[in-house]
Formats: C-alpha cells, structure tokens, sequence
C-alpha cells in the first residue's frame, strides 16, 4: 500500500505540485475476509443420552473493513456413536438431514464484519447406547471471499461407557464394584430372584 512515481512513501493524502507533468500510482491492498471457526459442547455425556448439543461459531478475524461477501458454508460432520437430531442458528439456512458422508450444511450470504461473529449454530444429537469412549466431532467453515479455507474446528467428546452387572446368588453380604474409575455404572443385581 502506497504510492510510487512522482509521489511516494505511504501517507495519505499524498500533495503533489502541478508545475508540469506528473505520474503518480496508487497502490492498494485488496480486503481479503479471513474466517475462523470454533466448535464446543459442555457437561457430561453418557451412552444413551439424549438431546445434548454442541455449538458452532463463526468469525471473521480480519480487519474491521473486509467484510465478507459471497455465500459463507459451514459443514457439520457426526461421528459414528452419535445420531443426529437437529441443525440451527439464526439467520442461517440448515439442511434437515445428514449426507452419505455424516455431513449436513449452514450457509448464510449476509456480510460479516471483520471482528464480528454469526449467531452461533446449535447441533441437537443423541448418544448411542454403544459408542465408543471418545468420539471427534468437526466442522468447517468456507466462502464469504476467504481464499484460504476450509477452516476446520474439531471437539473430542469423552463418552461414559454404561456397565450393567447381573448377579445372582443366595445368602448375605455386600455387593461392590471397584476400579470403576471415572465410569459411568449401572449395576442390577437379584438374589433368591428378587430385586434388592
């Protein structure tokens, strides 16, 4: 950004005396948008829980000046182990279901300031009764006149395992589980065939 020819340097206005002929360019830098995206969910998750949700924000961390244009797209993609339930936030135009590739889509074309950030994205899913320990959830953000993206956000989500132990037996005396650690448990146990 500056000035070349008969006037130079980089301060604006740049004076120039028109005591003859004079050629001077300006030069400019483009407004270039560049997008981030962060990706969160909160509290405990356990096999089998139901609408726990995670939130997708997109921002604009370029110069209050270079707004964005163009459509903006973020991209959802759900682990295995969780069921999708919903996509929202406003302002944004969401698919109601997941691809072949687990991915659903947001896209909105309103401009962003830079430093601002969208209304945040809410995505509603279920925990499987079977999923694993820990799962990775991710989402992306392009468009808007970024030519660097896809930018990629990613969440691992620690998942309490269920244990169901069944013991039966007749007689006295306690029933402990050790080692269960930071696992969630759910213990059922009979004896004589009752219920205790």
């Amino acid at each position: 950004v500056g000035w070349t020819g008969d006037c130079s340097g980089s301060v604006s206005p740049c004076s120039v005396t028109m005591s003859q002929a004079r050629s001077v360019t300006a030069q400019f830098a483009a407004l270039v948008p560049v997008l981030a995206v962060v990706k969160s969910h909160s509290g405990t998750w356990v096999q089998g829980d139901a609408g726990k949700t995670y939130s997708i924000t997109v921002s604009n961390t370029a110069a209050a000046a270079d707004a964005t244009f163009g459509t903006v797209t973020v991209t959802e993609t759900l682990p295995v182990g969780l069921s999708f339930v919903s996509i929202a936030g406003t302002g944004w135009s969401c698919g109601g279901a997941l691809n072949g590739s687990r991915q659903v889509t947001c896209t909105r074309s309103d401009a962003l300031a830079g430093g601002a950030s969208y209304p945040v994205i809410t995505v509603t899913v279920n925990v499987d009764s079977n999923a694993a320990g820990s799962v990775t959830n991710s989402a992306s953000v392009s468009g808007g006149g970024d030519s660097t993206g896809p930018h990629t956000a990613t969440d691992p989500t620690a998942i309490k395992q269920k244990l169901t132990v069944n013991i039966t037996g007749t007689g006295t005396g306690t029933v402990s589980a050790a080692g269960a650690g930071a696992q969630g448990c759910l213990y059922e146990a009979t004896r004589d065939g009752r219920q205790p």
